[in-house]
């Protein structure tokens, strides 16, 4: 029960970074955590703290809104794929 709260846990705080992170273009992260363990093999929670790490990255590097959070998702897939 613990490692299920832990988890749990672990999903709302990469949720509410990413959702710091992208503000109004975080639907477009939440939608595609969704469908994440069919799409790229994780989980939503892994799937959100990864958007989380590259969204840091590409707002560092001048990308915002909507193109920060499309590049996130398209980038967690690129991974993915050559995973």
């Amino acid at each position: 029960m613990g490692r299920a709260i832990d988890l749990s846990s672990d999903k709302a705080e990469a949720a509410s970074k990413a959702n710091v992170l992208f503000g109004d273009s975080y639907s477009i992260v939440e939608k595609a955590s969704r469908t994440a363990s069919t799409t790229v093999a994780m989980s939503s929670g892994a799937y959100l703290k990864a958007a989380g790490d590259i969204g840091n990255l590409v707002l560092n590097m001048g990308v915002a809104g909507d193109a920060a959070a499309d590049m996130s998702v398209d980038l967690i897939q690129l991974a993915a794929d050559m995973g």
